[in-house]
Parts: C-alpha cells; sequence; structure tokens
C-alpha cells in the first residue's frame, strides 16, 4: 500500500507542476493575446492616418488640376496681349516722326494706340 500510496503522491506532485506550468503557460498567452491587441490598435491608427493622407493628396491634386486650368486661361490673356503689343506696335510704325508731314494718320494711330491701353493695364493689373 505504501507503494500506492507514494505512487498516487508522486503522480500528485507532477500534476501540481504540469498545472502550474500550464498555468504560467496560460499567463503567457493572456500577454500575448494583449500585445497582439495593442499593436492592432496602433495598425487601426496609422490605417487612420493613412486615409487623412490620402485625402490631403486628394485635394492637392484637386487645386494643381484648378491651378492649371488657371495657367491655361493666363496663357490665353497673354496672347491677347501679344496681340495687342503687336497691333500697337504697327500702329507705331505709322506714326510719322515729323507730325507735320501726316497729321491726320499720326492723330489717329496715336488715338487707337491709347485706345488699347486700358485693357494691356488692366490684364497687366490681374496678373499681379
Amino acid at each position: 500500500m505504501s507503494v500506492a500510496i507514494a505512487t498516487d503522491r508522486g503522480i500528485a506532485e507532477e500534476r501540481g507542476v504540469v498545472e502550474e506550468k500550464f498555468d504560467v503557460v496560460e499567463e503567457e498567452f493572456d500577454v500575448v493575446e494583449e500585445e497582439f491587441d495593442v499593436v492592432e490598435e496602433e495598425f487601426d491608427v496609422v490605417e487612420e492616418e493613412f486615409d487623412v493622407v490620402e485625402e490631403k493628396f486628394d485635394v492637392v491634386e484637386e487645386e494643381l488640376d484648378v491651378a492649371g486650368e488657371e495657367l491655361d486661361v493666363v496663357g490665353g490673356e497673354l496672347d491677347v496681349v501679344g496681340g495687342e503689343l503687336d497691333v500697337v506696335g504697327e500702329e507705331l510704325g505709322v506714326v510719322s516722326v515729323d507730325e507735320s508731314e501726316h497729321p491726320v494718320e499720326n492723330r489717329d494711330a496715336l488715338s487707337r494706340i491709347i485706345s488699347r491701353i486700358p485693357t494691356t493695364a488692366d490684364f497687366l493689373i490681374k496678373l499681379l
């Protein structure tokens, strides 16, 4: 009988050791599970920050599109002003250095040049 008691006692001790080890493993598993939850939360935060950056990128892209369209408009206006300046240059070519030679043509050419100045000036003011 003492052998049976000793065997039962040995088995009980081994079971106790196994149970302690199992408890330690369970605690370690709980720690790992908590760490996983923290990592998962951090990943969610990073994902949200990425979404914000993506939205900002979309806004910048739209602003660049608008700026490109505005540059196209300015380019067109510059073409118009260039045309105006070409006309003014032609008119200046008509104006005689000696007013007494062609007073009527000079006056008409100068009138046309002067009439274009507000348009050109308005455009240049817009650019500033």
